[in-house]
């Protein structure tokens, strides 16, 4: 019979699971882990707006399911249910792992491709949002701003462009820079 060693590592100073609280998946904590007062205003900002959303999604899926009851079509209802199902398993956890996530870890690491990501998210959330919720909307845009003020203040590029003339004299290599200094080969 083979035997087996298992060995444990363990991480000294990363902090525990903490979020969801039901079933904790990964750690989020926006006041132990960013010290910026502007990043923390527009984080709690982005994390109270998918609270909004989550609610949103729930009262709406209420008003679908009411909607069929009194419909009384059994057929109806149970399309409702399930669509009201898959509608606030799937959307609740993309906004918050796609939108959400991707500003706290842009503002965590200083990330520019984080901040693309979370623009891309917003850009989805404010279309979705126009049929769905004005007043959403507007805070979401409001958000996009804020957050595009501080992407700048930072000299960040959401599209990169690179020089695509002749060749750099200074240097005698064919090397081409692009608008914020890089070398590209």
């Amino acid at each position: 019979m083979p035997q087996y060693t298992i060995f444990v590592i363990e991480h000294g100073d990363q902090p525990a699971f903490n979020w969801p609280s039901c079933c904790p998946i990964i750690y989020h904590d926006i006041e132990a882990e960013f010290t910026d007062e502007r990043a923390k205003k527009l984080l709690r900002r982005s994390y109270f707006l998918c609270k909004l959303y989550i609610a949103m999604l729930v009262v709406h899926s209420c008003a679908d399911i009411s909607i069929a009851v009194l419909a009384s079509n059994v057929a109806n209802i149970l399309a409702e249910l399930l669509g009201s199902l898959l509608y606030l398993t799937l959307l609740p956890f993309g906004d918050f792992f796609g939108r959400h996530l991707s500003l706290y870890v842009a503002f965590k690491h200083n990330s520019e491709s984080s901040f693309r990501y979370y623009f891309i998210g917003e850009a989805i959330i404010i279309i979705f949002g126009l049929g769905i919720a004005f007043v959403q909307t507007i805070l979401h845009i409001i958000l996009t701003i804020q957050v595009y003020r501080n992407f700048k203040s930072r000299n960040f590029t959401l599209f990169p462009r690179r020089n695509t003339g002749a060749p750099n004299t200074a240097n005698t290599a064919n090397v081409f820079t692009t608008t914020r200094g890089r070398r590209i080969n």
